[in-house]
């Protein structure tokens, strides 16, 4: 038992610095969640307290941390020399043990797990300082939900990047850390690369770990695959593409049916609406006042092809006027288009306004629309007084 409530069930990883642990919170219901444990004890006391100084740093900026493919982070605590954090336990597959069941992985899957984790690169690499993974590998690649979600787990050594210093250490995974990082100079652009070294892993079942910076196979991937992973392998940080760049990279690779049959033709912000229905018609609304209920996205779609019906997943994410992700939205039915059906009204549940912390953020929001993992619109609207 860990603080008096956090009940150790089973280790999940050990090693030379600590331990991974999932367990239970004795406190709220036996909720399961990991336990992430550093040790110090072959620390000096002069690196012992530099490591505690670090530890509540970076924990605090973690449990900042607010998107759809990343673990929430519970808490941390100190016990004697061990420093703990407590995140959220994610349930399901993670990539590595796929491909040891199953082989190497159908290049759509693999394109569609990698656009998800892109995603979650760009949100890491625009925070104020950026912040690091450092380990990003098919091993914490955890496929969540039906269908399935890619979230990228075990922030335990990532870390924030101010400056243009060296980091303390070297962290990281051989086959998927790039050169600089190798060299204890992790920036955003590392974690490009272990997103590359990743998916070509997944794609050809070659272990980069057996040949570090060297990817043999590359040339029996397709053209476009090929270059776009040459040049997020490149060992020269400089000349390889920025988080928002490959995510750009992926999103062109991933097959454009859905957008190319689904039309978008309104999308706008609006009242609360009778969420029993089915065609929510709401009026156009861009400004909300903090005594108002709700506010819910409302679209219009069409479906242009004539020759079978379409089912889409519609999420949303919503940011903040100071650019932090708020709240994401997931429709809990999925989108149902006839086929040739010229008009199919849509309404996605947005956001509660007064009552909740919406009212503490005046101010222009964004609201983000993703169908099927690729981005359809983006509104903007005001909360006023």
């Amino acid at each position: 038992m860990l603080q008096k409530r956090y009940q150790v069930r089973r280790s999940l990883a050990k090693g030379g610095m600590g331990a991974v642990y999932q367990a239970e919170d004795t406190q709220l219901f036996n909720r399961r969640c990991v336990v992430k444990e550093m040790s110090t004890s072959h620390l000096s006391p002069d690196d012992r307290a530099e490591a505690e100084r670090n530890f509540r740093r970076e924990a605090a900026l973690l449990a900042s941390l607010r998107h759809s493919g990343i673990p929430q982070i519970y808490e941390y605590f100190i016990e004697g020399d061990r420093y703990c954090l407590v995140m959220e336990y994610v349930e399901g597959d993670n990539l590595a043990d796929l491909m040891d069941r199953s082989g190497p992985l159908p290049e759509a899957e693999v394109l569609r797990y990698a656009l998800q984790i892109g995603d979650v690169l760009v949100y890491l690499s625009t925070r104020q300082p950026p912040v690091v993974h450092r380990d990003v590998k098919p091993a914490n690649i955890i496929l969540r939900g039906d269908p399935p979600q890619a979230i990228l787990v075990d922030f335990g050594v990532a870390k924030p990047k101010t400056g243009r210093g060296p980091d303390t250490a070297a962290w990281g995974t051989l086959g998927y850390v790039a050169p600089e990082q190798a060299a204890g100079h992790a920036e955003p652009r590392s974690d490009v690369y272990g997103l590359a070294a990743t998916v070509y892993h997944l794609l050809t079942g070659d272990n980069p770990g057996d040949h570090p910076f060297t990817f043999p196979d590359l040339g029996k991937l397709s053209s476009r695959l090929r270059e776009m992973l040459t040049r997020a392998l490149s060992g020269i940080v400089d000349q390889r593409p920025d988080a928002s760049e490959m995510k750009a990279a992926l999103a062109g690779l991933v097959a454009p049916e859905t957008l190319s049959a689904l039309r978008l033709l309104e999308a706008h912000t609006c009242g609360g609406f009778d969420r029993t229905t089915e065609r929510p018609k709401g009026p156009a609304v861009d400004r909300f006042r903090t005594r108002d209920s709700a506010l819910s996205v409302c679209l219009r779609l069409a479906n242009r092809d004539p020759t079978r019906p379409h089912e889409h997943r519609m999420l949303i994410q919503f940011y903040s006027p100071d650019g932090q992700l708020y709240r994401v939205r997931q429709r809990p039915k999925p989108i149902l288009v006839a086929a040739g059906q010229a008009e199919v009204h849509v309404g996605v549940f947005g956001l509660y306004i007064s009552g909740t912390k919406v009212v503490d953020h005046l101010g222009t929001w964004r609201a983000l629309l993703y169908l099927d993992e690729q981005r359809l619109s983006e509104l903007n609207f005001e909360i006023v007084r």
